[in-house]
């Protein structure tokens, strides 16, 4: 059983490692040449991946990405257009985005170190590429829960939706749930735990870790590896 003492409690800012103890392997992404997440199946007698920093991840606070967006769409829709007739447009999106990504870091400093529990949204960045997990499927109403692959394989099944690894943007919103109800929403997470990791504006996905829907959260076989305990 996992201690619900304090240093067992994942907080904002804490780099942590996603085990599946299924396919024995952690979850893991180059993000400088391949976007994909894949779970790579380990040798039951060797040690974790030496490239381990692949498989590095760290909880960040939920940012704001509104006026960036706005900013880079402007920018997309009038190229090429007269500068003398935009330049003004251009300067005022371009002074709410800086804002907006100074505003950022502010929430980020403010959070760092606050604990982290189900059902509170969060963005996860994979350390070795600083891009962050992003679901970039859509799920129609009506539709039934469906998963988001996550094995390499570019070929999706009708129920599944695509995970990347992608600069951030409101689809990088993701929340924890407890498997099978075992812990409720505003319970704190502990390394160790089994965790469901579901988009926060799509609530029907489940990320799936290859043909699993468990990622432990620093189980006990990741804490066994070198590098791969939660810090802060």
């Amino acid at each position: 059983m996992v201690d619900s003492n304090i240093s067992s409690v994942i907080r904002f800012g804490d780099q942590i490692s996603f085990f599946n103890e299924t396919i024995f392997g952690f979850l893991t992404a180059d993000g400088l040449v391949d976007e994909k997440l894949v779970v790579e199946e380990l040798d039951r007698c060797n040690t974790p991946p030496q490239e381990f920093e692949s498989c590095v991840f760290k909880f960040e606070a939920p940012l704001n990405y509104f006026h960036q967006q706005k900013f880079e769409e402007y920018l997309r829709n009038n190229h090429g257009s007269d500068f003398a007739h935009t330049k003004d447009v251009l300067s005022e999106l371009e002074k709410e985005a800086s804002v907006e990504v100074e505003q950022n870091k502010e929430i980020m400093n403010l959070n760092r170190g606050r604990e982290l529990r189900y059902g509170q949204a969060f963005q996860l960045l994979h350390m070795q590429s600083k891009k962050y997990v992003t679901c970039i499927g859509e799920v129609e109403d009506g539709v039934g829960p469906i998963s988001a692959a996550i094995d390499g394989n570019e070929t999706m099944a009708a129920n599944e939706v695509p995970i990347r690894l992608l600069r951030g943007s409101p689809d990088s919103l993701l929340k924890l749930k407890s498997p099978n109800g075992a812990k409720q929403d505003s319970e704190l997470v502990l390394r160790g735990d089994l965790v469901w990791i579901v988009p926060v504006f799509n609530p029907k996905i489940t990320i799936r870790t290859g043909k699993n829907m468990l990622a432990a959260a620093g189980s006990e076989a990741a804490r066994a590896g070198r590098n791969s305990k939660a810090t802060r």
